[in-house]
């Protein structure tokens, strides 16, 4: 299977190429060498483990399940292997998300305004699935492609909910705000609230940004337009615990 697909408008073409029913496309192979030049290695503040790439909770689970023949723990040095493979859609959300984003109002109490977006074309929906985790997941032309466990910020640093377009920023991106603190791969969605790679677990943890972990976040962002598309992004009530319908 394909790695991470060129950015551009050859990597958008052949993400549509490559959209299957889950059970069918659900697992990429990376090879360590293609991370040589990211943050991920080259950014100082930013750890080379599995944590960094696939999050604290999932990581256990990703190494495991996906990658057996791996004799190192979540917090070992991806550096270390020559390859490494992950679901890009964490199979625990299976049962959240479903296929088609036209289906979210059975899961989740949408307002008519989110209703409104189902059909963009690129569209990303951040949601409660239980009291105490969040997750995202993306929907290219309708169907789920993404998902994710993410943090959201604490309850005294909220991140911003609604209805909102997404923009690029920079690969190394740093915070003007907490000290220089990295945000790899930063997708800035309102104001000073960005996505970004940063330690997530499904938890209130950040200072009002959206993270993500870290291999999901280069994807998201190296296959998400930088302008011009049908692109937005829902967040949908982070605070009141309006849970997925299962």
């Amino acid at each position: 299977m394909l790695s991470f697909l060129l950015y551009g408008i050859l990597g958008f073409q052949e993400l549509k190429l490559s959209l299957l029913e889950p059970n069918q496309r659900s697992v990429e192979q990376v090879y360590t060498a293609e991370l040589q030049s990211s943050p991920y290695v080259k950014m100082k503040g930013v750890p080379s483990t599995f944590t960094t790439l696939f999050g604290e909770y999932q990581a256990p689970t990703i190494l495991k399940k996906y990658n057996p023949d791996l004799a190192l723990s979540a917090t070992g040095n991806f550096n270390e292997i020559e390859s490494f493979r992950f679901p890009l859609i964490y199979p625990e959300l299976e049962g959240y998300f479903p296929y088609t984003a036209i289906e979210l109002p059975t899961r989740l109490d949408l307002t008519q305004k989110e209703k409104n977006v189902l059909k963009s074309q690129y569209l990303l929906v951040i949601a409660h699935t239980d009291l105490e985790r969040t997750a995202l997941g993306f929907y290219y032309d309708g169907k789920l492609t993404l998902a994710t466990f993410i943090s959201i910020g604490k309850k005294n640093m909220r991140s911003k909910e609604g209805i909102f377009s997404l923009r690029h920023d920079s690969i190394f991106y740093r915070s003007r705000m907490f000290n220089g603190e990295p945000m790899p791969y930063a997708l800035r969605y309102s104001g000073p609230y960005f996505l970004h790679r940063g330690e997530s677990d499904g938890t209130y943890r950040s200072h009002g940004c959206v993270r993500v972990p870290g291999i999901y976040q280069k994807w998201l962002y190296e296959h998400l337009p930088s302008s011009g598309a049908d692109l937005r992004i829902i967040v949908h009530k982070p605070y009141e615990i309006t849970l997925f319908k299962k």
